[in-house]
Formats: C-alpha cells, sequence, structure tokens
C-alpha cells in the first residue's frame, strides 16, 4: 500500500505537466492561425483593389502623368519668365543737357565804381577784382523714364602758356567743392544749382609771380568749370556714360580782361540707341522660375529614360519577368483565374530564390499568375494547407537592380 501511494503521488505532478504544455502549444498553434488569415486577408483585399480599381499606377500611366507635369511646369515656367523678366527692345534715347553759367565780379573799394560788383559780358580792370562769383545752373532732361546717377564738383584749372598757347609752361588743377552724388529714378530731368567763389587776385599773383622770376612772355589763364558725369544706375535699361563740361575762362596777367564762356558738350541735344537687355523686374519670380527650371530638367531626364525603355520595348518589370518564365519555364505553370487563399497558411518570401527552395523541397510545381499585365505578377507554391508566396511589382523594380541567381 505504501508503495502503491508512493507512486500515485509521482504520476500526479506528471500529468499535470502534461496539461500545461498542451494548452501552451494550443495557443501558440492559435496565434499562428490568426497570423495567417490577416496575410491572407491582406493579400486578398490589395490584389482585389488593384484589379477592380486599378488604383495601381502603371508604368504608362507613370509616364502619362510626368508628361502632363512637364506640361504644366513649361506653362508656369513661361509665365513666371514673363513676370519676373523682360526684354528690352532696341531704341533711339533722345536727352539733352544745358547750361547756363552766371557770375558777379566783386570789385576792391575805389573811387570810381558805387557798386560793389559788375555784372557778367563786362571789362574789368585787373587790379580792382575782389573775388569772383559763379553761379552753375545745368539740366538734363531725357525723352523716358530713367535711372541715372550723376556726379559732379567744380574744378578750377591754372594754366601758364606761351603767347601763342602752343606750350604749356605750368598748370595745376584745385577742387573748387567737394564731390558730390544724386541720382535719379524712374524720372526725365534733374537740374544742379551750384555757386562758388574765386579768389581772383591768388592765381593773378601766381601767374605774374611765374613771369618775372622766369622772365618768359606767357599767356595765363584760369579755367573754372562744373564736370558733371552721367551714368547708368542700377536697372536702367539702355546704356549711358557721358561727361559735361561748363567752362569760365578768366584771364590773368593782363591789366583788363575780359571773361569768357565755353560749353563743352553743353546745350545741345543728344540722341543714342539703346541694345537689347536682358532685365529683371522681379526677384520673386526669379527664385521661382529657378526651381521650376530643376523640377522640369528633373522631369525631363525622367522621361527621356522611360521613352527608352519603351522604344526597347522591355522595362525593367518585363525583363525580370521573362528571365524567371525562360530560366524555370518546365517547373512554372501559368494560371489564368484567380486562386482562392482562403484555406491557406500564407507565408510571404522576399525573393524569386526562396521559391525556388521552397519547391524543391516539397517537389511541388510553382504557380504563375498575372495581376496586372506588365505591372505585377504573384508567384506561389502549395504544400498542404501551407501557401508561399512571392509577389512582384514593377513600381518597386523602378531604379533597382535586381539579380537573381539563373
Amino acid at each position: 500500500m505504501g508503495k502503491e501511494n508512493k507512486k500515485n503521488k509521482t504520476d500526479k505532478p506528471k500529468k499535470e505537466e502534461k496539461i500545461l504544455k498542451t494548452s501552451d502549444y494550443t495557443d501558440f498553434i492559435s496565434e499562428i492561425k490568426e497570423m495567417n488569415s490577416n496575410i491572407s486577408k491582406d493579400i486578398e483585399e490589395n490584389r482585389a483593389e488593384e484589379v477592380k480599381k486599378g488604383f495601381y499606377l502603371g508604368f504608362n500611366q507613370r509616364l502619362l502623368l510626368s508628361i502632363v507635369l512637364l506640361i504644366i511646369t513649361i506653362v508656369e515656367l513661361v509665365y513666371c519668365v514673363a513676370m519676373g523678366f523682360a526684354i528690352t527692345k532696341s531704341e533711339l534715347i533722345k536727352y539733352k543737357i544745358n547750361s547756363d553759367i552766371d557770375y558777379k565780379v566783386y570789385l576792391r573799394p575805389n573811387e570810381f565804381y558805387e557798386t560793389d560788383y559788375l555784372e557778367k559780358d563786362m571789362v574789368y580792370v585787373a587790379s580792382l577784382i575782389d573775388k569772383i562769383k559763379v553761379k552753375y545752373d545745368y539740366k538734363f532732361n531725357v525723352n523716358r523714364n530713367s535711372n541715372i546717377d550723376f556726379d559732379y564738383k567744380i574744378i578750377g584749372r591754372l594754366v601758364i602758356a606761351s603767347t601763342n598757347n602752343q606750350n604749356i609752361f605750368y598748370e595745376k588743377q584745385y577742387d573748387l567743392t567737394d564731390e558730390f552724388n544724386d541720382s535719379i529714378k524712374a524720372k526725365t530731368d534733374y537740374s544742379i544749382n551750384k555757386e562758388v567763389s574765386i579768389d581772383y587776385p591768388y592765381y593773378n599773383s601766381l601767374a605774374n609771380k611765374f613771369r618775372s622770376n622766369y622772365a618768359v612772355n606767357t599767356n595765363s589763364y584760369l579755367e573754372v568749370y562744373l564736370l558733371v558725369n552721367e551714368k547708368n544706375a542700377k536697372d536702367n535699361y539702355y546704356e549711358l556714360n557721358n561727361k559735361s563740361k561748363a567752362i569760365l575762362t578768366i584771364p590773368l596777367s593782363q591789366q583788363e580782361i575780359n571773361i569768357t564762356l565755353n560749353n563743352q558738350n553743353i546745350d545741345e541735344n543728344k540722341q543714342l540707341v539703346s541694345s537689347s537687355k536682358f532685365i529683371v523686374k522681379n526677384t520673386g519670380y526669379l527664385v521661382i522660375s529657378i526651381i521650376l527650371m530643376i523640377f522640369m530638367i528633373v522631369l525631363m531626364i525622367y522621361i527621356i529614360k522611360k521613352i527608352v525603355l519603351l522604344t526597347n520595348n522591355k522595362s525593367k518589370y518585363d525583363i525580370y519577368i521573362e528571365k524567371i518564365l525562360r530560366g524555370y519555364d518546365r517547373i512554372i505553370v501559368n494560371i489564368k483565374t484567380i486562386p482562392n487563399f482562403e484555406n491557406y497558411n500564407i507565408i510571404k518570401v522576399e525573393s524569386f530564390q526562396e521559391i525556388i527552395d521552397v519547391r524543391d523541397n516539397f517537389k511541388c510545381p510553382i504557380n504563375y499568375y498575372v495581376i496586372t499585365p506588365h505591372q505585377k505578377c504573384e508567384f506561389f507554391v502549395t504544400n498542404n494547407n501551407d501557401l508561399y508566396i512571392y509577389v512582384v511589382k514593377a513600381i518597386d523594380l523602378d531604379g533597382e537592380n535586381k539579380n537573381e541567381e539563373k
């Protein structure tokens, strides 16, 4: 009795251990079945959608879509270029420059003249001159709105020459004012009003000293002129680079003087022919145009590659599938009807070589079914309730090199 009781005690735990392992195995099998059921359902749903709804974008559809996008991009690029850029035409530009010089000769205290100064265009006694005030009135006018920069200053040039003016003994330039910078933008006219005081006795004494020190006969004078440089400003559509000089000549080393005026390149109508130019009107459209240009180039490269494939009549997908069918024709069965996977445990594989390995293990044929011609197909092998499937899509092969063993 004691032995039987002992035997019963040892048998009981073994029975409980066996029941526990069976329960765990049952749960594991249930999870696998549930997982296979989900995989099967997922494959069926995806295949049904692609076959019935045509959801999948094939080679031709993607090529057509790319061409449509290219046309839209070109239209947008043309619009942005038209809005952001401009090509100016050759045009005759007319402009006019004139300058009026007024001056007054101020006198030293004397017993003859009751006024402090004398007006212009008179003959003056050199020894009575204290200073000369010169006023420049410059006007610029062009026949269309323009962007022009103006640099100007008043300059004095002392010249000591021979009596016949063929030789210059001495000359020196003096800046009588600072240089001024101004501009117009989208305007047609501009004016300058500047006045300068000339210390006549100073320059006259320099000329007299040179003649007396070196005992030569001289013809000395002081040129006082307003020098204006008219030039292109930013975004001007024609080229302008002109210098205007209105000169007032004051004789030196003479007992009586007669001041003369010489308007060099002044008081005349001028014209120039503008050349055709490509200018930017809007920088925002410039940036958009560059982006569209890059996108258009990428699209064109993509379309050219696709057209090359069309001319070869074979896509990467077709070449890949033909290689499989040609190499394994004896073990592949072409199926024309949609297979039903409801009662199978579905196992997805990642390459055709794995399907070959399954076939070699179970000695079963490989089934081949075309879902969408030239776009998607399935290779699968069945063994009892297990189904091993390899799905090939054209979109997955684009841009990739698939190396499969023959």
